[in-house]
């Protein structure tokens, strides 16, 4: 996210074409007098840095006595490294927090483009400072107030990459943050390191320091405190009332640790640390300069350490009125320094709780999947229970429904025959009638032959099984096998399962595309006739498209003609609380759509416990 929104930008820049920016120094900023004010201020560039959360951005830390601003600038390939040590004078737009992911806010100065930036007094080599001399009654912020300084010593110990420790030839102990890691000396070695003097309140130390060898040797009395053995660590530290206690002496001195490992940098611990129990007390031991001294060793080993001591120590603030020792570590300098004296059995308490979790995992295991097998045969059962319901009650319907069909045909059918044979004969019998009787008879004669195609339909569905199809498509071919004799000539697409519609509605669909697919192909002539459906929440839809000669559909023949398909049709459909709609013109084919409601053809819900 962008630090530095488009609008402070704007406004700064607008501020600044009007008014010339005031100077102030960096320790005068307010952050309530000057936000988003465009000022000047002057420092020495102690670090130029990439911004971590906008790369397009890089970030100078301007210092003045004991003050120091994070300015920004505009990200360039170098990150601004000629600026450092160099004395810069910035003109900016002061923000007194920062926006966008940052986790805490602080006062910074947005110089907006490199132009805003000009070298005062350019940077001198880093060595060519003085030497840094401390006297026992400086403050910290006296500290704070020198500029860069070097110091020769002789190296102790290294640790992170960047962090060094090293006895000063003036017999102090001082630890050295370089401004880049990767040009760590080794322990042993004669250096002097260029640096911004920084405070704990125990010790002065060197922050941004640049290094290099030195050509001098260690006075005597530093040679001789660098000969002195090692001691126990545990007299580093003493317990009164329950709470431990360190002493500041010990900074720097070789000592020697005996315990066991209870924590390695693998399971969690900081990077290049390990924990070593040792008289009741975790020592943190750091191997980040000699990983290999960490090779085989495993938790509860009984390890020897020999390294310098470490005290850490917060930095000093105004807040901090004393000084605080956080704790403190054992700087491993080789990997002779670690020694393992005994290994732990392979049985450990850890190990055997371990198996008796993996057993206790696996009954529970055994457990759920028995339990998991007698739920699937039980759901299986129920399944095959409800399978064979609907067989049965397939069966009792198909039966129910071929003895209707007997009957009709044996009684009602019959009858029908016998009728419209008395009609022929009356017709045939009569001679020359008055043309509204002759028109009567015709009418008769063709409503009667209606109704025998209609009972002769209703037979046939009686005695199809298409109704306990799976599948409406197969259903629908089957139910106009006897009346296509060329299946090619018939597109079937009806995207709706059988189970989804009640034998009602599947009697009715079927029913109605027989009687639209018939009609298509005995009146309308057609060569292709295609049969689509599908049901959503809302409503099933069906149609019958053809592509035969068509007609009116406000001048169809209807029931005076002995034609009761579409009627029906129409009928059928209005039981459901659906309608039929119609377009067709001559010349063009028709299509017929019918619409029924989805309530009223899903079939009730019904189950087996």
């Amino acid at each position: 996210m962008n630090l530095f929104p488009a609008a402070i930008l704007f406004a700064a820049l607008a501020a600044a074409a009007h008014a010339e920016a005031p100077f102030v120094r960096i320790g005068r900023l307010d952050p309530q007098l000057h936000d988003k004010a465009v000022v000047r201020t002057q420092g020495v560039v102690i670090d130029a840095l990439p911004d971590e959360v906008d790369p397009r951005y890089d970030i100078l830390l301007l210092k003045n006595a004991e003050s120091i601003l994070p300015v920004t600038l505009p990200h360039t390939p170098d990150g601004h490294a000629a600026l450092l040590d160099a004395q810069v004078a910035v003109r900016g737009t002061f923000n007194k927090v920062t926006d966008g992911n940052r986790n805490l806010s602080a006062p910074y100065l947005n110089a907006h483009a490199e132009s805003n930036v000009a070298v005062v007094a350019a940077a001198i080599a880093p060595f060519d400072v003085p030497e840094l001399e401390i006297h026992s009654y400086a403050s910290a912020i006296d500290v704070l107030r020198l500029g860069r300084r070097r110091v020769s010593g002789t190296v102790l110990a290294t640790w992170r990459g960047d962090h060094f420790l090293m006895c000063t030839d003036t017999n102090r102990m001082m630890t050295v943050r370089l401004v880049k890691s990767g040009e760590l000396p080794e322990p042993g070695d004669r250096v002097t390191a260029s640096g911004y003097p920084e405070t704990d309140l125990f010790h002065v130390n060197l922050a941004k320091a640049r290094c290099r060898p030195a050509s001098t040797p260690a006075p005597d009395d530093v040679a001789r405190r660098l000969a002195e053995p090692a001691v126990p660590v545990a007299r580093a530290f003493s317990r009164r009332q329950g709470t431990v206690y360190f002493d500041s002496n010990f900074q720097g001195r070789r000592v020697t640790l005996r315990g066991v490992v209870r924590s390695l940098p693998s399971v969690g611990n900081a990077e290049g640390r390990l924990n070593v129990e040792s008289s009741g007390v975790l020592v943190p031991v750091d191997t980040s300069a000699h990983p290999e001294a960490e090779g085989g060793l495993t938790l509860g080993c009984e390890v020897e350490i020999t390294g310098v001591c470490l005290l850490e120590c917060a930095d000093w603030s105004q807040r901090a009125v004393f000084p605080h020792i956080s704790g403190f570590s054992v700087i491993v300098r080789g990997k002779d320094d670690v020694r393992v004296l005994s290994r732990p059995p392979w049985w450990t308490p850890g190990r055997i709780w371990a198996v008796v979790g993996v057993l206790g995992m696996a009954m529970l295991a055994v457990l759920v999947w028995n339990a998991s097998l007698r739920a699937r045969a039980e759901r299986r059962g129920r399944q095959l229970l409800r399978e064979q319901l609907e067989s049965v009650k397939a069966n009792l319907k198909i039966d129910e429904r071929t003895r209707m069909a007997v009957e009709l045909h044996d009684s009602l059918s019959q009858s029908l025959t016998g009728v419209s044979m008395e009609i022929a004969a009356a017709d045939r019998a009569a001679g020359d009638l008055p043309p509204a009787m002759r028109t009567h008879l015709d009418r008769a004669e063709r409503t009667l032959k209606s109704c025998r195609d209609e009972l002769k339909n209703c037979i046939w569905d009686l005695r199809s099984q298409a109704l306990e199809e799976p599948d409406m498509t197969q259903a629908i071919l089957k139910t106009l096998q006897p009346h296509v004799s060329d299946a090619s000539r018939i597109l079937v697409r009806f995207n709706v399962p059988r189970a989804r519609l009640s034998d009602n509605a599947a009697h009715a669909v079927l029913r109605a595309v027989r009687e639209l697919v018939v009609n298509a192909l005995r009146h309308g002539d057609a060569r292709t006739v295609k049969v689509a459906g599908t049901l959503d929440a809302e409503a099933l839809r069906f149609s019958v498209g053809d592509d035969g000669r068509g007609f009116d559909p406000d001048d169809r023949p209807g029931v005076l003609q002995g034609h009761f398909g579409l009627q029906g049709l129409a009928e059928r459909a209005k039981q459901f609380g659906g309608a039929v709609s119609i377009d067709s013109a001559p010349g063009r084919g028709a299509v017929v759509t019918v619409t029924l409601p989805a309530a009223a053809t899903t079939p009730s819900p019904v189950g087996v416990s």
